[in-house]
Formats: C-alpha cells, structure tokens, sequence
C-alpha cells in the first residue's frame, strides 16, 4: 500500500513537472528574474494555466522592496502559488543584507475569460489575488482581519494601525538596474 502511494506520488510529481515544461517552452520568457512577463495558457483543455513574474510595487512602504516574484495558478486544482524571493538590509528591514524566500498558497474562488480571483487567508489577515486576464494584470489586496483575537491585537499595538495593502506586480528592471 506504501509503495503504491509513493509510486502514485512519484508519477504526479513528475508529470506536474513535463507539464509546467511544456507550458514554458512555449513562452519566451525574459532573461532578467525582475522584468515583467506574463503567460495565459487559455481555458481549453491544455490551459487554465496563468503564470507571471515581477516585482511587487505597494500603495504602502514595502518591508521588503527589492523583491522577485512568480505566481503560477492552475484552473485544475483551483490554487495559485506565489514564489517571492526578497533581501534584507539596505531599503528594507534589517541591518544584515540576506537573501530570504517564501511561498504563499491561495485557492482560486472564481476564473472566467476576463478575471482570476484567489484568495489567501491567514491568521490576521486576508489576501486576495486578482488577475486581470484582458490588460495582463496582477494585484493582491491585504485586508487586516480577526483585529480583537489576542494575537492579532498585539501586533497591531506593536506595529500601530494597520492599512490595507494594495500591491501590483510590475516591471522592476529600472527600480533594479538604478542599484547596479
């Protein structure tokens, strides 16, 4: 039985990937991790595919502004995945330059020919990720939530009022190369 769900878990992994190469090979993809590219396999039965790349640019002051960000979202299994790398230091929270990396997960509540909307929602606050299919556009809105719950209230004395956070991704070539 072990081996069987290993086997099946093994044959997943390595078709996830075949197909995620696939979809890539058709693109041509910038070299630079921080210009803007974006690729829309369509809704047929090859697509429900979205993949993008960029630097994030906020309404707000950014913890972290010199970011590089991919999301890929899959119709098929209704999730969005957004793999940011970011530094520390200069510009940004902390007195060491270091290079960190997160992955947030977001569950896709609708896809139509024009709009993705995913959604992420953590303990203090809600993230939602709108993908504007016809002007190639993504943006996440974070709304602080559960304010009263002792965790979240704390944080929100720690750090003052909370604002929400609009952020789209853009092209960061000109904000990167001005540093070099």
């Amino acid at each position: 039985m072990l081996i069987s769900i290993i086997l099946v878990l093994l044959a997943v992994t390595v078709w996830l990937f075949l197909e995620r190469r696939i979809l890539l090979q058709k693109v041509n993809l910038p070299p630079a991790p921080w210009a803007y590219s974006y690729y829309d396999a369509g809704n047929g039965e090859i697509g429900g595919y979205i993949s993008a790349k960029g630097t994030w640019e906020s309404n707000i002051k950014l913890a972290y502004p010199w970011n590089v960000n991919q999301v890929d979202c899959w119709k098929r299994w209704n999730t969005c995945i957004v793999a940011q790398a970011y530094t520390t230091g200069k510009n940004g929270i902390g007195r060491i330059n270091l290079i960190n990396s997160d992955l947030s997960y977001y569950d896709i509540e609708s896809w139509d020919m024009n709009k993705v909307i995913a959604k992420n929602t953590a303990l203090c606050a809600e993230t939602v990720l709108t993908i504007d299919r016809t002007q190639k556009k993504m943006t996440t809105i974070t709304t602080p939530i559960n304010s009263d719950t002792e965790g979240c209230k704390s944080g929100a004395d720690l750090l003052g009022e909370v604002e929400v956070e609009t952020n789209i991704l853009i092209d960061g070539s000109k904000k990167w190369l001005s540093t070099f």
